[in-house]
């Protein structure tokens, strides 16, 4: 499994529009995407940073939205709300814990 970290900085008056258009607009999109296997959206709204964190069945799949228009499309439905430009970090996922409380580890 794979993951995409997208982090930065919101502006607070965006906060909350923010999360809806996550919610409402980005998710439902990237469920119809070859390979999405979920997302976790992530906030510190002391310090207004946010970090978006989808995961993915193969590095492939996750490369395919990199190199397509999607990722730029969804990036673009919030950059005016961003302080600064977001970053982006990729990453395989070793380990991860399921619902039910037990470890699982990937790739091992």
């Amino acid at each position: 499994m794979h993951a995409r970290m997208i982090s930065g900085l919101i502006n607070p008056d965006k906060r909350e529009e923010t999360i809806g258009i996550f919610r409402d607009d980005i998710i439902p999109r990237a469920k119809a995407q070859d390979g999405f296997k979920g997302s976790l959206l992530l906030a510190d709204f002391k310090t207004n940073r946010f970090h978006s964190i989808t995961l993915w069945e193969t590095e492939e799949d996750m490369s395919a939205g990199e190199s397509s228009t999607y990722l730029i499309e969804q990036i673009g439905s919030v950059v005016s709300h961003f302080a600064v430009q977001p970053t982006i970090e990729r990453f395989e996922v070793v380990f991860s814990l399921s619902d039910l409380g037990r470890g699982k580890p990937l790739g091992f």
